[in-house]
């Protein structure tokens, strides 16, 4: 698996919580919080520590193995990430997380909020809300 090949390549080792916490990331298809991570990892039959959670949540998106997304209801949702330059559509609705491909070139939208703020934007983050193709059937 790449992550553990990422993680071992920046000097951490595959410690049980980061093992774990990657495989239920791995598997979930909704957005994920610490809080939600723990729920899974009991049902599964482990405890990790809120603590190990948040720290190892930490080491994973310093490393860019996951990344946080913001959705309707809870602030704070970890997804795997893929590599490249990549963004989300979450579903208004149900929570589902889809994601695509974004594009480097925002240059013009920058530099206007550049001019506007005075700010000097040194990363983004795009995010797009909408209803998920099954949400719209139920709708």
């Amino acid at each position: 698996m790449e992550w553990q090949a990422r993680l071992s390549t920046a000097g951490y080792r595959i410690s049980r919580p980061r093992g774990m916490i990657m495989e239920i990331l791995e598997k979930a298809i909704l957005p994920l919080s610490p809080l939600d991570i723990s729920n899974q990892a009991k049902r599964e039959g482990h405890l990790l520590s809120i603590a190990s959670i948040y720290r190892t949540l930490e080491v994973l998106t310093g490393l860019d193995l996951i990344r946080l997304v913001h959705t309707n209801s809870n602030c704070n949702g970890y997804v795997r990430a893929s590599i490249g330059h990549k963004h989300y559509v979450i579903c208004s609705c149900c929570e589902r997380i889809m994601e695509f491909d974004g594009i480097e070139d925002i240059s013009e939208l920058i530099e206007k909020v550049q001019v506007e703020t005075g700010f000097l934007i040194q990363k983004h983050l795009l995010q797009l809300f909408g209803l998920c193709p099954e949400c719209q059937r139920k709708g």
